[in-house]
């Protein structure tokens, strides 16, 4: 069984020299800070606009230019898009997909050199032409 820990009250000769001791390292840590050399933390105008990271990476200045020629540059073939309309289909009728009729990430998977994001404009874009009703129901 242990006995219950006494409570220990400092005495008024004690508390002098714990500040006592609290003064001597502020006063050491004084002494430190004014052998440092601290540079000023304060920057004029001109070093601000100069020590300034200015990131220009993925900056589109047009964003309706850059996606008509993206859209000019990344076309689909017959292959390609006869390829998506199956998958889409394949997808579509997977029991186990079950509320999940379009995965156009596993789409693009299938299809070399595009992306989601090129699976989902295509789709977007064709899905009430006639020749996408067409191949859609050719593959149903």
């Amino acid at each position: 069984r242990r006995e219950p820990q006494k409570r220990r009250t400092r005495s008024n000769r004690e508390m002098p020299a714990e500040e006592d001791l609290l003064e001597a390292a502020q006063a050491e840590e004084d002494k430190i800070k004014c052998l440092a050399n601290l540079p000023d933390m304060i920057f004029s105008e001109v070093e601000k606009v100069r020590d300034t990271f200015r990131s220009t990476n993925g900056l589109i200045v047009d964003p309706v230019k850059e996606e008509l020629e993206r859209a000019m540059v990344n076309t689909w073939s017959e292959e390609e898009k006869q390829t998506f309309i199956e998958k889409l289909v394949d997808f579509s009728l997977r029991p186990e997909r079950e509320g999940v009729k379009k995965n156009f990430y596993a789409i693009s998977r299938f299809i070399p050199n595009k992306t989601t994001r090129d699976c989902v404009r295509f789709y977007y874009l064709n899905k009430r032409t006639p020749f996408f009703k067409q191949m859609y129901k050719k593959f149903e």
